[in-house]
């Protein structure tokens, strides 16, 4: 069985600014941010970056805004704080599990007393025992 779910595309971050200063730095950003192509879109207080640029984009805030007046969005989710970031991004590393091939799934049915099959029970393992996703 394939799974349509297992496919590892670029996501798009949308960035909403808040606040006087960050307002007035953003433009400065999505200058650097467009230098590196990671820019997607840009929306007067929203920009919306390549996951490629976020991890820039989160430092530079960072170190230089006041990052508790930013929220962020995935595929049109809800808002969240930008201080959730870092914990999204830390689980890139199941795109390289799901990229390489590195889990194998099986599925076993589950049958009742006479023996029919009424569901499916699915075990993944990882094809690799030394392979452990890196946390950072």
């Amino acid at each position: 069985m394939a799974c349509n779910h297992c496919v590892v595309r670029e996501l798009n971050f949308e960035i909403k600014a808040h606040g006087e200063h960050n307002l007035r730095i953003l433009p400065e950003v999505i200058h650097h941010l467009s230098r590196s192509n990671t820019i997607h879109k840009v929306e007067e207080n929203v920009i919306t970056i390549k996951e490629a640029g976020v991890r820039d984009f989160l430092d530079f805030c960072n170190d230089h805004m006041e990052s508790e007046q930013f929220e962020f969005r995935i595929d049109d989710q809800t808002w969240r704080p930008l201080s959730e970031l870092p914990t999204v991004l830390n689980m890139e590393w199941i795109d390289e599990v799901i990229t390489k091939g590195l889990v194998t799934c099986h599925f076993q049915p589950i049958v009742n007393v006479r023996e029919e099959i009424f569901a499916y029970e699915l075990l993944s393992r990882f094809k690799k025992r030394r392979w452990v996703p890196y946390l950072s």
